[in-house]
């Protein structure tokens, strides 16, 4: 078992990879010191489906609502887009 904090470095020093889904939700838990503070942040935030769109551009990109190319504005996930990159998901 990892804590948050410890997947997200794991998954920085190539030692597991992490699904975007899973990866971002592990970097917002890592704001966190106990299940309370999760239990009550998670009835303050606005709910609200994510559709991501893909691009392959510049590689595999992942656009966010937020990014001047994708067409919502919220939830504010804390980046913009995800890039892969030699198997580390790069937050831009």
């Amino acid at each position: 078992w990892f804590s948050p904090k410890e997947a997200v470095e794991a998954h920085q020093n190539k030692e597991i990879f992490l699904a975007p889904p899973t990866y971002l939700t592990l970097r917002a838990l890592t704001a966190f010191s106990s299940y309370a503070e999760v239990y009550t942040a998670a009835f303050q935030q606005e709910r609200k489906a994510i559709l991501p769109i893909h691009r392959k551009e510049r590689g595999f990109e992942i656009l966010l609502p937020g990014h001047a190319d994708h067409p919502e504005s919220s939830p504010d996930l804390g980046c913009r887009s995800l890039l892969l990159q030699d198997s580390v998901w790069l937050l831009q």
